[in-house]
């Protein structure tokens, strides 16, 4: 176990050609596309140090312009898959040599499940080395929830699923579908009272495609009044979501094209 957490210990510290940007490159945008990038099998296995690799885009169009590395050993990536730390950083450009834009650090913590108080999942935000932000789940019975932080551990926004039966249930009719649980995504919302204001102020959604690669895709839409760290922050609640719901196995049948997948509730 001491082995574990000794390699859960990921250095944050950028590399020495790299320098720390002020400015936020989601200002301008209202929202980004993340699609992240595939590794050829034989290397994630047998590479000792393997990493993951995502492309950002702005949400209404144009090439990419940012990249997110991951950092992670072989080890904890083949044993604790979906529940591994991770350390990830932002650059402003094609690949982790462009300069350095902000960190995320997610600690070890044990499968996301319901009725849990304890070993919640995580993602820390940092920007010039200095905390702006938090993304944090929060205990829940049938609805997985999460709460975006600000630096001085304020709540900004929640994340959560479309909900019913007053914020109790997840709501698997929202966009008109009946029968099971088909391809929703998570909603941001107000953290006052969010269900009674029934309004979405932004959205994690996940973009199921039936080409060859199976890449995985998010639109990320970011809130109209959300500052530049609380952009920065949600950007690494999806890489969070991504980990412990999209990459581990869940049900799935296919429909009558052999192609569109669906998900089955966590």
């Amino acid at each position: 176990m001491s082995v574990l957490w000794k390699m859960a210990d990921i250095e944050m510290a950028p590399k020495a050609n790299q320098m720390l940007r002020s400015a936020c490159p989601f200002d301008k945008m209202d929202g980004v596309l993340i699609i992240q990038e595939h590794k050829v099998c034989c290397q994630e296995f047998w590479s000792c140090e393997s990493t993951s690799g995502y492309k950002l885009a702005p949400i209404d169009g144009g090439g990419d312009t940012l990249h997110i590395e991951e950092e992670s050993s072989c080890c904890l990536r083949v044993c604790c898959r979906y529940t591994r730390p991770w350390a990830s950083t932002l650059h402003e450009g094609h690949d982790n040599t462009a300069p350095l834009a902000a960190e995320y650090k997610r600690p070890f913590r044990s499968r996301v499940h319901c009725c849990k108080c304890c070993c919640l999942q995580e993602v820390e935000t940092r920007v010039n080395g200095e905390r702006v932000g938090t993304v944090k789940e929060q205990c829940w019975f049938c609805t997985p929830s999460f709460v975006v932080k600000d630096g001085y551990d304020a709540v900004q926004y929640k994340i959560s699923y479309p909900t019913c039966c007053w914020g109790l249930c997840v709501n698997c009719c929202v966009h008109g579908l009946t029968g099971c649980c088909k391809h929703l995504h998570f909603q941001i919302y107000h953290p006052d009272h969010p269900h009674e204001h029934g309004r979405q102020l932004g959205s994690i959604k996940k973009i199921y495609s039936v080409d060859f690669n199976h890449e995985h895709k998010f639109a990320v839409h970011f809130p109209v009044d959300a500052d530049h760290d609380t952009k920065t922050t949600i950007v690494g609640s999806s890489l969070l979501i991504n980990q412990v719901f999209y990459e581990r196995p869940m049900k799935r049948r296919h429909g009558k094209n052999g192609g569109e997948h669906q998900y089955g509730a966590v």
